[in-house]
């Protein structure tokens, strides 16, 4: 128990602080792990099992003809590979 003692309580002489302080850190750090864990767990995987999306690629094969990077046997081509 505390002692009385200068006008307040004093247990074992402040040690008590530095414990506490590490106590708030290991706390803080149990926390941010969960955070980081469920962040990590819950966004969207990338890789071989995202499927494409053939509206984006198409989008973008036509912004490459309108820019003239390729011409119209090639935009032809992938269009027809892009199913459309």
């Amino acid at each position: 128990m505390g002692r009385w003692m200068d006008g307040g309580w004093h247990l074992g002489g402040g040690w008590w602080f530095g414990w506490m302080f590490v106590g708030w850190l290991v706390t803080i750090a149990l926390i941010a792990a969960v955070v980081i864990a469920v962040v990590l767990l819950t966004r969207p995987r990338h890789g071989g099992d995202v499927p494409y999306d053939a509206g984006s690629a198409r989008r973008i094969l036509e912004e490459r003809y309108a820019r003239g990077e390729i011409d119209t046997e090639e935009f032809e081509r992938r269009r027809a590979a892009l199913g459309g």
